[in-house]
Parts: structure tokens; sequence; C-alpha cells
């Protein structure tokens, strides 16, 4: 059985249009044509789709049935026309990361490929998500965290983004000039959980010594950004997330002098053959590259790079790849 994409796109006008004759007029069709093709999609399909009336048409059980995949094949053939098109014109970059990256970067990379005459797409997603993607050629640049990658994928570390502990400027501990852990254990702790010291961290504040008034796990990072700003939460998160809120003066870093080292490192991630296209060195340039660093342009945090390429990742000042076998 072969049913026309057109005879879906005929029943999905009538169902929208509620007749035959307005149907068709959406379409350029008349309406004798419309009914042929109506009839023709129910017989075969084998069933009735429309009742039909004076009034109108209304969908039968089995319209209702057909409509969700009818609307999915016409919403495919156009993603692929449009998908097509874009690889013949001008181009599309696809871009994957989680969102808790996108405040950050995302602003960093229109500003990047827009001179490309490019678009650029974003796809929401975790890290192993996104090197999968990558790998599959679903994507073509990805912003990810230390993980395992196949060998065809490079990733280069740009960025180690403390985590710190974050109130309203009117909290009871935002004059605070010196805390311990403990002294968090009275208030409701927001934590973006993000990042090797984040196990540590919460596993301190579950066993301090005092009642706890609530400790939530949060993800992305700007609504535990938006917790702390409008209530009385202790936000945990990224520097990078709240640099704007914090030179305003909107939230204030909190001094806690036995705060686990913490720190999430974000890397830029590409196959490794499309090193010498236009969208990755433009990319590399923006990210990678030290002679293009302005932590105070976007909230960026610079990453001081030296002029080496090393095979592991370091917590010093210096410029990392990280291989398969170099992920922790």
């Amino acid at each position: 059985m072969s049913v026309s994409l057109r005879d879906l796109q005929v029943f999905l006008a009538v169902v929208r249009a509620g007749s035959f004759g307005s149907g068709g007029a959406e379409l350029g069709l008349s309406q004798p044509t419309v009914s042929e093709r109506i009839a023709r999609l129910e017989h075969q399909i084998g069933v009735t789709l429309f009742t039909r009336s004076g009034r109108g048409v209304t969908l039968t059980a089995a319209g209702y049935r057909l409509l969700p995949y009818a609307q999915r094949c016409t919403a495919l053939v156009d993603e692929a026309l449009v998908a097509t098109q874009t690889d013949a014109g001008k181009g599309e970059v696809r871009i994957a990361m989680h969102a808790t990256f996108a405040t950050m970067t995302m602003p960093r990379v229109v500003d990047a490929i827009t001179p490309l005459g490019a678009d650029v797409s974003c796809t929401d997603a975790h890290t192993d998500q996104v090197l999968t993607m990558l790998a599959g050629n679903q994507v073509d640049i990805g912003f990810v965290v230390p993980w395992p990658h196949p060998p065809q994928i490079t990733v280069e570390a740009f960025l180690d983004d403390p985590v710190i502990c974050v109130v309203r400027r009117d909290h009871p501990l935002a004059d605070s000039h010196r805390l311990r852990m403990s002294d968090l254990a009275a208030w409701p702790v927001a934590c973006n959980a993000w990042g090797d010291g984040a196990r540590e961290f919460l596993t301190t504040l579950r066993t301090a010594p005092f009642p706890r008034r609530g400790l939530h796990t949060v993800s992305p990072a700007d609504t535990v950004a938006r917790l702390a700003g409008n209530g009385r939460h202790i936000g945990v998160l990224t520097r990078s997330t709240v640099s704007d809120e914090l030179a305003s003066r909107n939230l204030v870093e909190l001094p806690i002098t036995d705060l686990p080292h913490w720190q999430v490192t974000l890397a830029l991630a590409y196959r490794t053959n499309d090193i010498d296209t236009d969208h990755v060195r433009a990319l590399r340039e923006a990210f990678i590259d030290p002679s293009s660093r302005c932590g105070s342009r976007d909230g960026l945090p610079a990453r001081e790079l030296g002029s080496n390429i090393s095979s592991k990742p370091t917590s010093t000042a210096s410029f990392a790849i990280w291989t398969t076998s170099n992920h922790s």
C-alpha cells in the first residue's frame, strides 16, 4: 500500500479548516478534488476518516488515530527539505551542549559563526550524548565536560570554572566575612551538581551537625541562580553562570573557608578531521586561542593557556586535549 504525501497534506488541511471546501481553498484545490483525494485515502487505508454533515466534517476515531502520524510524516518531509536546502546554500553549524552551558557559550558561538554566513542551531544534550552525536555526524560542534570519547573526536579544554556559593544581597549571610560549610545547613540550598567535587560537597552538607532546611539538586544552573535571587536559598553553581549578577551585586559570593575544591572543566569537541573547516577554526579562535580571551566581555572566565598542547588534562595553566586514555 502506497499513501500519497499530497493526500496526507489534504487530510490535514481539511482537519484544520473543518470542511472539504475550506480545506481545498487553503491548498488551492477545488472541493471535488479534495473529495476525490480523501476518498482515495480512505480506500487505501480501509477506514472512514471523516463524518460528513451539513455543517462540515469531523474526524472519526480512525481519523484521530491517523492525525499524529500524518502530522509527523509531513513535518519530516519539511525538515528534510530545509536540511537539503541549507546544505546547498549558506550552511548551518549544528551545536550540542547541556543547557547549563548555553547562557555563557552561545553568545560567543553566534559571534564567531555569523561572519561565516551560516546559521546556528543548538541541541540540548548531556556530554555522552553530545559525543555520540558528533561521532555520528549529527552535530558539528559540542561543548562537553571530561568524558571518554571516540578516537576520531578531539576535545580541547578551555575553561576551569570554579563552583561557588551565592545568596541574594539581602540574605542574612550576605555580609559574612568568614563561613564554614556547617553554616549553610540552617538554610535551604539549591545545588547544580556538576563536576568531581559535587559528591564531596553534598556529603559534607548532608552530614553537617545542624538541622537542614532542604538540600535540592537542580538543573540547569540558571534555575539555581533564580532560586538564589528570588528567595532565601543558597545557590551552589559555577561562577560564570552568575557573573553578571555578581558584578551588579544582585547576588553575593559567600566566603566559605572549607568549601571543597570543586570546578567544572568545559571543553570544545569536534571531529578531528574537521579541524581545518571554517566553523572549527572560528570556534577554536573564539574559545581556545589565547589572544581571543576576553572574560569581561561575556562573563566567560578565561583559562590561561600556554603555547604547547598537552596529551592529558591538567589543573595548571596549560592547554589540554583529552585523549581516550585521559579523561578523568
